[in-house]
């Protein structure tokens, strides 16, 4: 996919092509940061502006990507409850061995009373 001429320069601008560095970069930091603003103002852009692509297809487009979007979407959503049982069941069985965790330690307790007297 080509970058419109438009914003090419504001995305090279906001680098420095030999050290891949911005200026005044602090160190560490790397040079996708910098250019990630710019990125996302060209994936907001229509990249079909340019493009002479008939309404219907277009229609046909923009259904399929809600389609995809509203499918990904529920997969997440159903991975995401199942996630969020498990944490509870695990929470659950944390408590109940924490609780026989302690049934155990009053009961070393009351064994160690028992031979000390």
């Amino acid at each position: 996919m080509d970058v419109k001429p438009s914003i090419k320069p504001d995305i090279v601008a906001a680098n420095d092509p030999i050290t891949g560095k911005e200026p005044n970069n602090p160190i560490g930091q790397d040079r996708l940061s910098y250019a990630s603003p710019e990125i996302r103002k060209w994936q907001q852009e229509d990249l079909l502006s340019d493009i002479d692509i008939p309404d219907d297809l277009k229609k046909a487009i923009e259904l399929s990507l809600e389609q995809i979007w509203t499918t990904a979407n529920t997969l997440a959503s159903v991975e995401t409850a199942k996630l969020e049982q498990q944490i509870l069941d695990l929470n659950h069985e944390l408590k109940e061995t924490r609780e026989k965790n302690r049934a155990i330690q009053a009961g070393l307790i009351d064994i160690l009373r028992s031979l000390n007297t």
